[in-house]
């Protein structure tokens, strides 16, 4: 029984440290002007390498606070955020048509295969 309350726990933390990493980025992503978001190339699903992602990164420690770098040992987050250019036009819903969709990819660089938890937000243009 401990090790099965052990590992609900251990992913409660995770859970609560993602969602307070996304709710940062997503902070700053909001405030930002738009004309300051860039869409990131996506990748060709038949050749990943084909098409590099320059996507910005960032780093955390086990308690969310930033690191200046992702080879840290510390790191037990690693946070990538991508910007992909909404396309309205098959949505069941009214989506404006100058839009991002912000991707945030959250993985724990110590886990082996790598975990990605991905969370996403809807930017419209906000004039700025």
């Amino acid at each position: 029984m401990l090790p099965i309350g052990l590992t609900h726990f251990k992913k409660a933390i995770d859970t609560t440290i993602e969602s307070q990493i996304v709710q940062g980025l997503a902070s700053q992503v909001e405030l930002a002007d738009f004309s300051e978001l860039n869409p990131t190339p996506q990748p060709n699903p038949s050749n990943p390498s084909a098409t590099p992602i320059t996507q910005e990164k960032f780093a955390y420690d086990y308690e969310g606070n930033t690191l200046t770098s992702g080879s840290d040992p510390r790191a037990l987050y690693l946070a990538t955020v991508g910007v992909v250019q909404v396309d309205g036009s098959n949505s069941p819903v009214n989506i404006p048509a100058q839009a991002y969709n912000i991707q945030f990819s959250i993985s724990n660089p110590q886990q082996n295969p790598p975990v990605y938890h991905i969370y996403s937000i809807i930017v419209a243009n906000n004039g700025r």
